[in-house]
């Protein structure tokens, strides 16, 4: 279950590199389905799940502020893709 954490926060950092918030809501849900579906399927107490689904999404929706902040720090990325995008044309 640490492993899905590690990876729903990378997943956070990466939504927030590219969406706003309007994505998070539909993500967290998702995110929470599944932090339930594997660890039912893992045969886990019903507090096992409610503790792992809590630690998924806080872990998920820490990991979307991180990649804002990060967004926010390093304005260069929209400009630098605009730039190669259009020499394509």
């Amino acid at each position: 279950m640490l492993t899905y954490m590690g990876v729903s926060a990378i997943a956070g950092i990466l939504l927030g590199f590219r969406f706003r918030i309007s994505v998070l809501i539909p993500a967290t849900i998702l995110v929470m389905a599944s932090a339930a579906f594997v660890s039912a399927a893992n045969s886990h107490p019903a507090g096992i799940v409610v503790l792992s689904m809590t630690g998924t999404v806080a872990l998920f929706q820490l990991g979307y502020l991180a990649g804002r902040f990060v967004e926010a720090i390093l304005p260069m990325r929209t400009s630098t893709f605009l730039l190669w995008q259009r020499s394509l044309r």
